[in-house]
This record gives structure tokens, C-alpha cells and sequence, in this order.
């Protein structure tokens, strides 16, 4: 037993641990003094994502059982797997080479990368069998599905984490050099050596290219919460859950608010607004007793009363300037149909009104299909269905209103940027659809 405390694997394990722990201390101290000193730890932005990624959130389990479910999940997870063997990101050059009509090709083409995931780990671990180096290579091959079985509820939320993979090609592309060298004699090596090269260089330059895109879109944002931040220490900020900032408030910020808000990839807004009391607010019905709480608006939606002109995507106005310029639950918005739910749009958003509303009209998932004027503004992976589908529940983006004691439903989707030419919409459940309106739009 003491030789194996004592032993340098040990050594370096605990090592490894003590460090990791040592960094992670490092980030709630950070995050904890950068965030208003009443802050709980477990209010922290870091720690509720720990907790998250650990399965250890009930309510975020059950509202993500269906992708967390092991046969979809091990289905995508193959899928990565299959994707890693390619050495570069192929999908933008061969997309650029193919005719307008072969998004169907491509989804079969991408529907390829689970059995030839599978097919890929059978085969490395059939051949392991036979190799010298058979523990070193199992080791390479198998360590990512160590780490991503039991970090099931991350790896099932992010691609990235199929880089752990990686040692599975790695692991291939070692046993076919090694059976080429015992097959052949050196000649093949130094050709070999070169495509490889060839291909690290342009894998190189393409994921620096990509990383200047991201960077440049950051470095906007950065300036626009500087220019928010200045005159506003100390304020109540109000921010408006919408459009870009859909999900840009941490999920301890709008439970504690105890607001439903549907959570995407978020902008740390509660670092960059850091000694501000922020408030995030449903849109478009907000009660005037929480805009009155209220110094400051910060939104995506641009209007000539901003304090902040020289913003390009982040916006900041005082209360009364945003109350009297652009209020949409005063200015709903032309109606458009009548049925079940009354369908209404204004220059940003298509919203859903019911009046008098009970909690069996909301329980159904809402459907909304957009078909756009021209079929390439469609996202790549949207375009082979020729609609766009911004499906919802009333959780995410509804709020009940009581007025004169008459409780109204109102659902709220922001429109994207393109021309949209007809709109679906209704509700369903497992039986099938329950109400459907098809609505043109004059353009």
C-alpha cells in the first residue's frame, strides 16, 4: 500500500487533483469578489454550472431528458466521434462547391458519421488486439469515453468536448503507420510525412480564421458593456431578455428573480454590470411597478433615445426614455389572424395574445414556422426543410398578465433579420396538432 501512495502515478495524480482544485478556488474567490459581496456561493455563475454538468439539477434534467436520454445521446456522441477523423472543417469549402439543391446530399453525408463512428472504435479495438503496444494504445483510445460517460449532461450540450475523442484516430492513424512501416520499406514515410504537414498547416490557419470571427464579434460586445458600464455604477439596471440577449442572464440570476427565461450560450452580464442591481424583465409585457424600480435599460433593440449611439449591438436608455419611445405591450403591433391564441407582429417580434387565458391554454408546446422570401437566408441546417422553426413552450417566453381580473397570456418570439414571407403557427401535443394558422405576410 505504501508503495503504491508513494509511486510517481500517484504522485502525479494527486498532483494534477490539487492543482485543479487550486484553480477552481482560484475562479469562485474571483468570480464571488467581481459580483456583489451578498452573493451566496451557490448564486455563483461557476457553480451552478458545476452543478449543472453534474446532473446535479433536477429541474435542468427534466426539461433536457429527451437529449440526455442514452440512446440519442451515444447516438450524437458517435457521431462527434465520426467527425473527429476529419482533419480539417470541410463543411463551408464543400458547400461552396455544391449546387444549390444538395442540402439533402449533405444531411445523408452527415447522417454518415454515426455508423462510421462506430464502425471506426469496432475496428481500432479489434486491431488493438493484435498490436505490442496494446495497453498504451487502449489507454489513448478509451480515455475520452472515461471522461464523457459520466459527464453525460456536458458532453451532451457541447460538440467541443468530442476533442477528448480525438485519441481514437490518433490511436488508428498509429496502427496503419506502424503496419505500413512493417509492410513496406521507408520510401512511403517521407510523402506521408509531408501530406500531414500540409494538412496541420491549413487545419492551422482555418481555426485561427475562425478565431479571429469570434474574437472580432467578443471585442464588440467588450466595447459596448464599457460605454454601458460608465455612469451607471451603483444604478438598478433593467435588462430586457430578447433577441441576442436571450439566455445572456445567468440561471441563478432568474431564478432568484423567479422569471422563466430560456437559456442559451450567456454573455456574462452579471460580471460586465458587476455593482448594479440587475433586474431581468419579460418582454413584451412588463408591469409598470417593475419598470418603476428601474434606473437604466439595457437591450438589444436600437431606438433614437439610446445613451449609448455609438453601440452596435448592446443599448442602454434611461427608464423614461425607453418607456415613452418603445414600449411594445402599449404599441402591440398589427393583428395579423384570429383563432385560439390572436396572432400580432410589430417590427420586432410576432406575439401571441389570449384573453381570458387559463393554465390548460399554455400547457401545449407552441409551433412557429417562418418561410422566408429567399430560401438561402435560412440557416445551412434549416434550409433542406425550407422553413425555420422557432418552436417554444410558454415557459420560455410567455407571461400571464391580470387586468380588471381577467388574466391574459402573452408569448413573445423575436423575428430574425430576413425577409419572412409566411408564418405557421399553433400548438400541438402527442396526438397531433391542436389549432394551425397559416399566415401570409405582406412584405
Amino acid at each position: 500500500m505504501a508503495v503504491f501512495f508513494l509511486g510517481r502515478p500517484f504522485i502525479l495524480g494527486a498532483t494534477a487533483l490539487a492543482f485543479g482544485a487550486l484553480m477552481l478556488s482560484f475562479n469562485l474567490i474571483g468570480e464571488y469578489q467581481a459580483l456583489d459581496e451578498t452573493t451566496s456561493v451557490a448564486d455563483l455563475p461557476t457553480w451552478h454550472s458545476m452543478m449543472k454538468r453534474m446532473g446535479l439539477i433536477p429541474s435542468f434534467n427534466i426539461a433536457h431528458e429527451q437529449v440526455l436520454s442514452w440512446p440519442i445521446f451515444l447516438e450524437s456522441q458517435f457521431q462527434i466521434l465520426g467527425r473527429m477523423f476529419l482533419p480539417v472543417a470541410l463543411s463551408a469549402q464543400v458547400d461552396a462547391l455544391l449546387p444549390d439543391d444538395h442540402l439533402g446530399l449533405w444531411a445523408w453525408m452527415d447522417g454518415l458519421l454515426f455508423p462510421f463512428g462506430i464502425a471506426a472504435l469496432a475496428i481500432c479495438l479489434v486491431w488493438l488486439r493484435f498490436s505490442r503496444q496494446r495497453v498504451l494504445l487502449a489507454t489513448l483510445a478509451l480515455s475520452g469515453f472515461v471522461w464523457s460517460m459520466p459527464m453525460r449532461h456536458t458532453a451532451a450540450f457541447h460538440d467541443f468536448e468530442g476533442v477528448f475523442y480525438v485519441g481514437v484516430p490518433l490511436t488508428l492513424f498509429a496502427l496503419a503507420l506502424l503496419h505500413m512501416h512493417r509492410l513496406s520499406s521507408e520510401r512511403p514515410m517521407p510523402y506521408v510525412a509531408v501530406v500531414a504537414l500540409l494538412v496541420f498547416v491549413f487545419s492551422g490557419w482555418q481555426m485561427n480564421s475562425a478565431n479571429e470571427d469570434a474574437r472580432a464579434f467578443h471585442a464588440e460586445v467588450m466595447s459596448d458593456f464599457d460605454a454601458i458600464r460608465s455612469g451607471t455604477e451603483g444604478a438598478a439596471v433593467g435588462i430586457m431578455v430578447m433577441g441576442d440577449l436571450t439566455g445572456a442572464i445567468h440561471p441563478s440570476l432568474a431564478y432568484r428573480a423567479k422569471i422563466p427565461i430560456a437559456i442559451g450560450a450567456p454573455f456574462a452580464l452579471e460580471y460586465y454590470l458587476s455593482r448594479r442591481a440587475i433586474m431581468p424583465l419579460r418582454w413584451p409585457m412588463v408591469p409598470d411597478s417593475d419598470m418603476e424600480k428601474l434606473d437604466f435599460i439595457v437591450t438589444d433593440w436600437r431606438e433614437p433615445a439610446t445613451l449609448t449611439p455609438e453601440n452596435r449591438r448592446f443599448h442602454l436608455y434611461s427608464r423614461s426614455a425607453f418607456v415613452q419611445s418603445s414600449r411594445p405591450d402599449t404599441l402591440p403591433g398589427d393583428l395579423l389572424a384570429r383563432g385560439k391564441f390572436d396572432i400580432y407582429k410589430n417590427a420586432y417580434a410576432l406575439i401571441h395574445v389570449k384573453s381570458p387565458c387559463t393554465e390548460a391554454d399554455v400547457a401545449a408546446p407552441f409551433a412557429v414556422h417562418l418561410w422566408p422570401v429567399d430560401k438561402a437566408d435560412l440557416p445551412e441546417y434549416r434550409r433542406q426543410f425550407g422553413f425555420d422553426n422557432l418552436d417554444f413552450s410558454f415557459g420560455q417566453r410567455g407571461k400571464t398578465l391580470t387586468t380588471r381580473g381577467v388574466r391574459m397570456c402573452v408569448a413573445w418570439t423575436k423575428l430574425p433579420a430576413y425577409r419572412v414571407e409566411r408564418v405557421g403557427t399553433g400548438q400541438y401535443d402527442e396526438s397531433g396538432s391542436i389549432w394551425w394558422l397559416d399566415v401570409p405576410l405582406a412584405q
